[in-house]
């Protein structure tokens, strides 16, 4: 396979994640927003009243080197950020686990006791979250987690915690099929503008996601 087919074929896929990433987002902010009716910690742990309530939202990632989490934590932020009304200041901070769950839980327990409202975390280890929810429920301070689920007996323990991402079989199949057809393609010498591969300019993709040009 070329290079340049093969580059083309990691840019399709980049465009199908980055798709995923506007629905990823958009799914979170509806259940934060949901929450946020019924988050009444302001109350709850006698915090310093304001004219304007405020809601903090605490979004960790499990690391700060993968490019599709930092996209899609950009526009999650971005998203709750515009929920501010007049009534109501949003108040988003990130942060991660530097893919350390004992660094990540400890990050949490922080942002608990500097007086989050609502969590929105992406695990570094799906597997042990234990912690996490005890901390939270501790403190009624409801958890979505994305991108990473958390096995089903965790997600059972409280009926606060949340999980928004996509179906692995899904992007399994979608991937699969990308690669075939960019395979084939390439393997029948059907290159250049047909197929969207051009060694010497770069490449370019165009589809519903919006991609365009990359060097």
């Amino acid at each position: 396979m070329g290079k340049s087919c093969f580059r083309m074929m990691i840019w399709k896929g980049c465009c199908i994640l980055m798709s995923k990433k506007g629905r990823m987002a958009q799914s979170i902010l509806v259940l934060v927003s949901t929450m946020s009716f019924a988050v009444t910690g302001c109350q709850q742990n006698q915090r310093i009243q304001t004219d304007r309530e405020v809601l903090r939202v605490g979004v960790v990632t499990y690391t700060q080197d993968d490019p599709f989490i930092n996209a899609l934590t950009d526009k999650l932020k971005e998203d709750l950020k515009a929920m501010s009304t007049k009534d109501v200041k949003v108040i988003v901070s990130v942060k991660n686990g530097d893919n350390d769950q004992k660094n990540q839980d400890e990050t949490i327990e922080e942002m608990i006791d500097a007086g989050c409202d609502v969590l929105c975390v992406n695990l570094v280890d799906r597997t042990a979250p234990a912690k996490i929810i005890r901390l939270a429920k501790q403190d009624d301070i409801p958890i979505v987690f994305f991108n990473r689920e958390p096995v089903k007996e965790d997600l059972m323990q409280w009926e606060y915690l949340y999980y928004v991402g996509c179906k692995a079989e899904q992007s399994g199949v979608m991937q699969g099929e990308t690669a075939a057809e960019y395979i084939t393609i390439c393997a029948s010498g059907r290159r250049g503008r047909a197929s969207g591969c051009d060694q010497q300019n770069g490449l370019f993709c165009q589809n519903s996601a919006g991609c365009g040009h990359i060097s």
